[in-house]
């Protein structure tokens, strides 16, 4: 674990295969809209897929304070799932690979910063 397993996380999360993929979609990128207008029960599972996705980054990144650890891994988890609601909603297929193509190098090199 650690710094490698993050950004395996972030490879396979925000990639093609993943994003056509649409009968094993993360909830977090398939249900965002549908989810806003859920009530209590649905927000709170939905929360808690998302607390399982800050959770991993926050143990495989750990920094000196909780709290520079947490702010890490809840962007992290938000530039994952952004690229991939972005890149679903788009039908162009060139500009969807250049969204993931950005966020993964963007989120792997703020992982390198880590080293």
């Amino acid at each position: 674990m650690g710094p490698e397993a993050a950004i395996d996380l972030i490879n396979r999360y925000i990639s093609r295969e993943h994003l056509d993929d649409i009968d094993a979609n993360c909830p977090l990128m398939a249900l965002p809209t549908d989810i806003a207008h859920a009530g209590p029960a649905a927000r709170d599972a939905y929360r808690q897929v998302l607390e399982t996705m800050v959770g991993f980054f926050e143990a495989n990144l750990q920094r000196q304070s909780h709290m520079m650890s947490r702010q890490r891994a809840l962007a992290l988890s938000a530039i994952c799932v952004g690229a991939m609601v972005l890149a679903r909603t788009i039908d162009d297929e060139a500009l969807k690979d250049e969204i993931c193509e950005a966020a993964r190098a963007f989120a792997n090199s703020a992982i390198a910063e880590e080293r």
